[in-house]
């Protein structure tokens, strides 16, 4: 398992669009992925977890990966993460 911190820069954090990219982007790999607040673990491989988790601009997450393809998936993740607009 592996693990990294990551503070939301997006406007709009990770609601609707931003969300959306996220989950279809862990979708594709097999390891397990959680994304962790001050609050809850939220499950990044559903929409309705992510949205739950009112991730706002200037939240730390911790996203924890767990799996055969752990290594290549956190570090897709994170790319995608810095890289949201809107």
């Amino acid at each position: 398992m592996i693990s990294k911190e990551v503070l939301i820069k997006n406007e709009s954090g990770l609601h609707a669009y931003p969300a959306s990219q996220l989950v279809e982007l862990c979708k594709k790999y097999k390891s397990n992925i959680t994304i962790c607040t001050d609050e809850m673990e939220l499950d990044a491989k559903s929409i309705i977890s992510i949205l739950l988790g009112c991730i706002y601009k200037g939240t730390s997450i911790k996203i924890l990966v767990d799996g055969e393809d752990e290594e290549e998936a956190l570090q897709a993740i994170i790319e995608l993460i810095n890289n949201l607009e809107g």
